[in-house]
């Protein structure tokens, strides 16, 4: 059996650096917390799966990445941060309309 021959890491294509990145995010809905501590990298230019059972929390992921959490009453974020390109999505002045487009 022949394998494909690797390139060294130096001739291999760099990883695009992450668009989006969360630190430590805790959210809680009604004082229950639904997501501890959730930490992760989302590259620029990849298409990225958030897969697991119904109730752990993909969809309460998604809402706080794209600012649309605060809509929900008694949902918060209780800490951490979702980085943009480098900037915390909820920053004083921080604008929802940018971050969802």
């Amino acid at each position: 059996m022949n394998l494909p021959l690797l390139a060294p890491a130096a001739l291999q294509p760099s990883a695009p650096s992450p668009a989006l990145k969360v630190r430590e995010l805790t959210v809680s809905y009604h004082g229950t917390v639904r997501l501890n501590a959730v930490s992760a990298a989302f590259p620029r230019q990849r298409v990225t799966a958030i897969l697991g059972p119904s109730g752990c929390g993909k969809s309460t992921l998604l809402r706080a990445l794209n600012r649309t959490l605060e809509l929900l009453p008694g949902a918060r974020v209780e800490d951490g941060t979702v980085l943009l390109d480098g900037l915390d999505v909820y920053r004083d002045g921080a604008s929802a309309s940018r971050v969802r487009t």
